[in-house]
């Protein structure tokens, strides 16, 4: 019988688009020689599509077909013996549902397939288990939950929600408020592990934050929020919120007469984020996972991988931690002999200072994090944070550097 019952550590659901909920996909290998070997399948899960909580983001299962896409067209997934492979993508959606996300596991089992490659939402403990008993790893899922940083199957490429809260503090220093700060965030089930972190990150920038402020996700009138992250008119403003909240906040902020800085996580829709709220989002900072831009190797590739693709797709922080979970697959698995779930896992698990093109700091599994984070985190294998600004209603680096958000600054 299933289960309802869930345990989210932090309720922070990185959301994605979906095709459909079990599509399997091929790019098109016209012109390129026939794959020699068996067909290699992974899967895109996550909480893709969901009308009632405003989800609908495409490019995320997008920019792992993209990759699959580029891989295909140029002759198939090559293993170390020389064999070629199709690889094929399946997109399972889990509709912010336990017991579909469970299903899509399940389906992924009975299909042996060689990987999940992502996920964002926070509902590990209804389907790793089944992964687990199954020998699948997954590649790239976000530090929203416990599991994710902390199961041997479990592979994440990026910090999450886990490094980006506390890194908005930091970042909010660095531009210049170095004596107080607020921070606002969604009152989701992991309330009050996301104060943890912008605590710790406020500790680490050595900076005064006052108690964070929750706000209903779904709160229409954000003025109150605002008016008490700006009472007595603090250096920074900082924030965690999702869907359209990041949109009304700002505004109310900057309609209130704030000048400060004002910073928040990464939005998966940076570009509606601008439209919405025009002017007074220049000079917007924002704590993201990685370095996607054309600034980078990967950042390149990810950008005219998603153009070939489907050019209508957001070019993102969420797309381009998802593409970088595919390639890294790719890079791994052409590395082995044989193309499976057990090589793929084991190999993984094997990675040292293995090259992310510049997106992120180089990759190691071999070796269990140890950053003084405020919980053990043995996984958490990149902790860093990079930091971008709004200029000019366009998305730019605020530096080159990546920052650890658990280290004194």
């Amino acid at each position: 019988m299933r289960t309802k019952r869930i345990v989210v550590l932090m309720a922070v659901v990185a959301v994605s688009g979906i095709v459909t909920s079990t599509q399997a996909f091929a790019a098109d290998s016209a012109g390129a020689k026939k794959p020699t070997g068996a067909p290699v399948t992974v899967m895109a899960l996550g909480d893709f599509k969901v009308a009632a909580a405003g989800i609908d983001t495409p490019e995320v299962p997008g920019a792992i077909q993209a990759v699959a896409k580029r891989v295909n067209k140029n002759g198939g997934l090559k293993d170390a013996s020389g064999t070629t492979h199709e690889l094929k993508v399946v997109v399972c959606d889990g509709k912010l549902d336990p017991n579909l996300s469970a299903d899509c596991a399940r389906k992924a089992a009975d299909q042996k397939m060689a990987a999940v490659i992502g996920y964002g939402g926070s509902f590990v403990d209804s389907f790793f288990p089944i992964l687990k008993s199954a020998g699948i790893p997954i590649i790239g899922a976000l530090p929203n939950s416990a599991g994710v940083v902390t199961d041997p199957i479990s592979f994440p490429i990026v910090s999450g929600g886990m490094g980006a809260v506390p890194g908005v503090p930091i970042l909010l220093k660095d531009a210049g408020a170095t004596k107080t700060q607020t921070f606002t965030q969604e009152d989701l089930g992991g309330a009050p592990f996301l104060s943890l972190l912008a605590k710790s990150g406020a500790k680490n920038a050595g900076v005064e934050l006052t108690e964070p402020t929750p706000v209903p996700h779904d709160q229409a009138d954000v003025a109150s929020a605002a008016a008490a992250a700006t009472k007595g008119d603090p250096q920074g403003v900082g924030y965690f919120l999702l869907g359209d909240l990041p949109a009304k906040f700002i505004r109310a902020v900057r309609q209130s007469g704030y000048k400060g800085k004002v910073a928040g996580i990464s939005s998966f829709t940076n570009e509606e984020l601008v439209k919405q709220i025009g002017a007074d989002a220049n000079g917007l900072l924002i704590s993201a996972n990685t370095r996607y831009l054309k600034t980078t190797k990967g950042g390149r590739q990810f950008q005219a991988d998603m153009k070939a693709y489907n050019d209508k797709l957001a070019i993102n922080d969420s797309s381009a931690i998802h593409w970088l979970s595919a390639d890294t697959f790719v890079r791994v698995a052409e590395t082995l002999p044989s193309i499976d779930s057990a090589s793929v896992l084991t190999a993984m698990g094997k990675l040292h200072n293995f090259d992310q093109l510049g997106m992120t700091p180089p990759l190691t599994t071999d070796t269990p994090n140890a950053d003084p984070t405020p919980f053990p985190f043995p996984r958490l294998f990149n902790p860093t944070v990079f930091f971008y600004t709004i200029k000019d209603g366009k998305l730019v680096e605020y530096q080159k550097t990546f920052v650890n958000p658990y280290a004194p600054q």
